[in-house]
């Protein structure tokens, strides 16, 4: 599994993790060169950075654990430090994410209002870029004055949550044989306090996958789902917040799933389709 990393959009150290598909030769933005015969590896932008999260410590923990479950190339990027109203200047390139098969949304900037901008980061999902959303990116643009066309593309609305507590996720029962649910549990108790989020509205394609119990609201929230946005596949979980749920092993399953079933890689057994597999 090859990563770059970047941090505050300054190149900082491009590392190699000698778990999943090891080395994988490439140029920023470029295609990666696979082993002969073999497709190549998955492209995934990771893109974080904001309030209120252990993103540094998070973004590794990811990369590494769903870099065990399928060949991918990680592109990590951190940026925005740790305020709430950030405008990122590399969505001013109308290709920002042409280099990547799937771009993860791992980010917290609640107070950014810039419709124009938001729609920028839209355009290349609706057009069919897979899409994976995490924990607070349903938060982010979540006062702007376009807020809706972030939502569709996100398959939930939410505008707050409940106060974090120990959460029980439940698998839908409808989707017992989804693919991206293999493995869960009857019951998920998470390690630590998370945050139930409070789903005020469910987009017309969007899928629940599972369900968490929200104490404050004595009702269950959907927390984890597939969308369809334009052409585009969209994965989503509100869970995350805690950096122990983050490394759970459950939840690393269910988002490498998720981004797996985004770019059409998921076999029916839960695991990476031929050709896609980790290499040890």
């Amino acid at each position: 599994m090859k990563v770059r990393n970047w941090i505050l959009g300054v190149a900082t150290v491009g590392a190699v993790i000698a778990t999943g598909v090891g080395m994988l030769k490439a140029q920023a933005g470029g295609a990666a060169t696979p082993a002969a015969g073999s497709p190549r590896a998955i492209k995934a932008l990771l893109i974080t950075g904001g309030c209120c999260h252990d993103y540094a410590t998070q973004k590794a923990i990811l990369s590494e654990g769903i870099g065990k479950m399928a060949k991918i190339e990680w592109t990590l990027v951190q940026e925005g430090g740790t305020g709430k109203d950030f405008i990122n200047p590399r969505f001013n390139d109308p290709d920002w994410a042409k280099p990547y098969d799937v771009v993860i949304h791992d980010s917290c900037f609640a107070d950014v209002k810039d419709a124009d901008y938001i729609r920028k980061i839209l355009k290349p999902h609706f057009e069919g870029k897979a899409a994976v959303v995490l924990h607070c990116a349903m938060h982010t643009f979540r006062d702007s004055p376009n807020a809706n066309e972030y939502r569709e593309f996100l398959g939930v609305t939410t505008h707050e949550h409940e106060t974090a507590t120990m959460l029980e996720i439940k698998p839908v029962l409808a989707q017992a044989k989804n693919p991206i649910l293999a493995g869960f549990p009857d019951v998920w108790k998470t390690p630590v306090n998370d945050e139930a989020y409070i789903i005020l509205k469910q987009w017309p394609n969007t899928v629940p996958l599972a369900t968490v119990y929200g104490k404050m609201n004595n009702v269950d929230f959907t927390c984890a789902w597939t969308s369809i946005y334009g052409k585009g596949r969209v994965f989503g979980t509100t869970l995350g917040h805690a950096t122990e749920v983050v490394k759970d092993d459950t939840y690393i399953q269910l988002v490498g799933r998720g981004l797996l079933w985004s770019v059409d890689k998921l076999g029916a057994d839960g695991k990476a389709v031929a050709g896609y597999e980790a290499r040890k």
